[in-house]
């Protein structure tokens, strides 16, 4: 139930993200912000998989207080969210979709939108079935719980760049296919190379994946 509560939460977050984007900057301001919210995301993951065991640690074990403080932080966030935030002055319906006179009911026919959607839940399944698993495969390989949830950490940490640089270096050339082509490539085989590499490697290989899973979302 409280794992439904979380995904509704992140489910209504996350789309409103761009929304309140919109409204609050310039159009030209759009990729700068939208590479700062997300490098915001990773940096959050980064920190709670690198900052988990230690927490658990100084808290004698306990995942109850672990799990606690990390609610405390999200209150706090939602706190400062309600006395901080304003509505953007761009909210009202008639001006966000005063350039798209064809009405949303066209954006369910759209293919170019299922598209991106089928590759925005395909990359989901992979970043976050892989995130999921690597501090475990790393265990089973052989590192210490606590070395392998540092290694985890490089994928988030290497995330970070990429959301700023990918959409930066794409905007230039004003292309994005072959930035996606090279990235998807590029995570497939670092994913293989955690399996059949020494697992020294793990640290190059899991900031490789961090990069160019970010760099494709």
């Amino acid at each position: 139930f409280f794992m439904a509560l979380i995904g509704l939460g992140y489910g209504f977050l996350l789309p409103s993200l761009p929304k309140l984007a919109q409204g609050w900057f310039p159009r030209n301001y759009l990729g700068k912000v939208t590479g700062i919210y997300m490098a915001s995301l990773y940096a959050g993951a980064a920190f709670a998989i690198s900052a988990t065991l230690p927490i658990n640690s100084l808290f004698g074990g306990s995942w109850r207080n672990t799990l606690f403080v990390f609610g405390l932080l999200s209150a706090v966030s939602a706190a400062a969210w309600w006395l901080v935030a304003r509505n953007p002055p761009s909210s009202d319906a008639t001006r966000i979709t005063e350039n798209s006179p064809a009405g949303s009911q066209r954006v369910w026919a759209n293919g170019q939108v299922w598209l991106v959607a089928v590759l925005l839940t395909s990359m989901n399944i992979f970043f976050y079935t892989l995130g999921g698993w690597l501090p475990t495969i790393f265990v089973e390989r052989g590192s210490p719980p606590y070395v392998a949830s540092l290694m985890t950490s490089a994928l988030y940490f290497l995330a970070i760049p990429a959301t700023l640089i990918i959409p930066l270096l794409s905007d230039r050339i004003g292309r994005r296919k072959p930035f996606l082509w090279i990235l998807a490539l590029l995570a497939a085989g670092a994913s293989y190379g955690l399996l059949v590499t020494p697992l020294a490697f793990g640290w190059i290989l899991a900031a490789t994946l961090g990069f160019a899973t970010a760099g494709i979302m």
